[in-house]
């Protein structure tokens, strides 16, 4: 669909500038070949993929472009997937564009998601045959990897929506990381260690230390109480003793064992 470039909506780009020898080359694509891969809109006309597309056809003077509106899910996927096939577009896309995109996805994807549970068995046979896309397609249309789109989704959804000292760590890491300063990967493992931090939460591996120790002990103590017996109305104050202190032994090991949980929780 043909509509005039000045109806066309730039969203707010924070990414890095693409370099002039690509925007030249992209141009000159635009002049000899025409526009290959329409600009994907949603439907008030506002960017979703191609601001490098319409801002090279803006400066070769151009009054209209062709658009295609992402009214399904299937029709975006199909159309991120033809924009992103060349590997520099690719090495081009930043974790603030991936944010933008994945949101923009949002609603389409719950739309397809409700459509596709209100699908009887043999429809969604015939669907799922018939779809070129798979479980989870944003992915391999933007050419990045699962864990990429995962990371991103924890940091900027976090910077986004939490109120607290780990949404305001993301803020400050979404601003470092939207001028190149670090990548994702770099900011993910810091990440989920202020939240650890945060949440007061340890990791597993230490989990399972501290409980393996709190089972051996649990069995240890299981093995002292079956030897001393049950306790008798004719019990001695010798053997009360024993079973008093016994509980005691126990009781205070738990306590430490929960003091170096503690300990070890807040040295993370």
């Amino acid at each position: 669909m043909q509509v005039a470039l000045a109806n066309v909506i730039f969203p707010d780009e924070r990414a890095r500038e693409v370099d002039d020898e690509f925007f030249g080359a992209l141009q000159e694509s635009l002049k000899n070949d025409g526009l290959q891969v329409p600009l994907l809109v949603d439907k008030n006309y506002r960017i979703i993929d191609g601001r490098t597309r319409a801002l090279a056809a803006w400066g070769l003077g151009w009054e209209e472009i062709e658009v295609q509106v992402a009214d399904t899910y299937e029709t975006m996927m199909e159309s991120l997937k033809k924009a992103h096939v060349n590997d520099y577009v690719r090495a081009r896309l930043t974790a603030r564009r991936i944010w933008e995109i994945y949101s923009s996805s949002k609603p389409l994807m719950q739309e397809y998601i409700n459509r596709i549970k209100t699908m009887n068995v043999t429809q969604k046979k015939r669907h799922r045959k018939a779809s070129a896309i798979g479980r989870n397609p944003l992915p391999s249309c933007l050419g990045i990897g699962a864990n990429t789109l995962q990371s991103v989704r924890m940091i900027y959804r976090t910077a986004e929506e939490d109120t607290g000292p780990l949404g305001d760590f993301c803020r400050s890491e979404v601003e470092r990381i939207d001028t190149g300063e670090i990548s994702v990967a770099t900011s993910i493992h810091r990440f989920h260690d202020i939240g650890r931090r945060a949440t007061g939460s340890t990791d597993i591996r230490t989990q399972r230390n501290v409980l393996g120790k709190v089972l051996i002990h649990l069995k240890s103590i299981d093995s002292a109480l079956a030897t001393l017996g049950p306790l008798s109305e004719e019990a001695t104050a010798a053997e009360i003793d024993e079973w008093l202190n016994a509980l005691y032994v126990s009781n205070t090991t738990l306590f430490r064992l929960r003091a170096a949980l503690r300990k070890e929780r807040e040295s993370r």
